[in-house]
């Protein structure tokens, strides 16, 4: 079967790499501008630079995203008709504002237990649950700081270089579980006898 998201995904997997390569570069001069000022400030041009490029990375990778989230859940259709989620659904989740709190969390749990379904991707689904409470709270950590250090609630260097440190992990957990969601599909795709189900499922990603 000839799924349509892993052109796409392997284009955002690869503009995720480099945003998590661009935020950690972030990260090092942001320990310099903590901890040696002086030398921060021969490199301040090349911070501004990546920061730039590191907000135009990361738009296009958001752009990306939500085509791809569509495409993965209309590849899911295909293969599982009552799958509880549609491609339309999927961007519901998280374009309503507030009710996209949940539904993220909605979209990876939901998709974690469809994989765990599967005797060869129970592996890959176990993971893809792990990393959800992760990104949450690198989410909302970063995202936290992030409007308290904007809006000049609170100036302080180590507050700073907290929020460049919880950045850094958050990309990489964003690129985890994009990479998560690829290899479960390619596993899918390779092989037809991935869609032989567990005998005890849970029913978490059906449509009741």
């Amino acid at each position: 079967m000839t799924l349509t998201n892993k052109a796409l995904g392997k284009v955002l997997k690869a503009f995720l790499l480099v945003a998590v390569v661009l935020s950690g570069l972030l990260l090092i001069t942001t320990t310099f501008y903590v901890y040696a000022y002086d030398v921060f400030l021969e490199m301040m041009a090349f911070d501004q630079a990546l920061t730039v490029l590191y907000q135009i990375v990361w738009f296009i990778s958001l752009i990306l995203y939500f085509i791809w989230i569509f495409q993965v859940h209309a590849d899911i259709q295909k293969i599982t008709p009552y799958y509880d989620i549609k491609p339309g659904g999927a961007l519901l989740r998280i374009f309503i504002p507030f009710y996209n709190l949940y539904g993220l969390w909605n979209i990876y749990s939901t998709m974690g237990n469809y994989f765990i379904c599967y005797s060869k991707l129970e592996k890959l689904g176990k993971q893809l649950l792990r990393l959800i409470p992760v990104y949450y709270f690198l989410y909302f950590g970063s995202g936290i700081l992030q409007r308290l250090l904007t809006k000049g609630y609170i100036v302080n260097d180590t507050v700073i270089f907290i929020y460049y440190i919880l950045d850094f992990a958050f990309m990489i957990s964003i690129f985890l579980m994009t990479k998560n969601i690829l290899n479960a599909f390619k596993v899918m795709e390779d092989d037809p006898e991935t869609y032989i189900i567990k005998e005890e499922s849970p029913s978490a990603w059906v449509n009741e």
